[in-house]
């Protein structure tokens, strides 16, 4: 599956896992490395778990390069 756009996302994993792993993405392509990300985003801004992100961080690295939009 292709992902061309962020509505696409949405469509196959819903509003808020679509939303969470749209948020990685850009934070990943922008050039941050997973330890920054996992710093700011669950140890700074508390708004993941660790074991979440541990998830979505595989399951983005499952689907990225069928990601076109970003």
């Amino acid at each position: 599956m292709s992902f061309n756009k962020i509505e696409d996302i949405y469509k196959v994993y819903g509003w808020t896992m679509g939303s969470r792993i749209d948020y990685l993405i850009k934070r990943k392509s922008s050039g941050e490395t997973k330890e920054e990300i996992y710093e700011d985003v669950v140890v700074n801004k508390k708004l993941m778990k660790s074991k979440s992100f541990q998830n979505y961080w595989n399951r983005l690295n499952r689907i990225e390069e069928d990601i076109h939009y970003v």
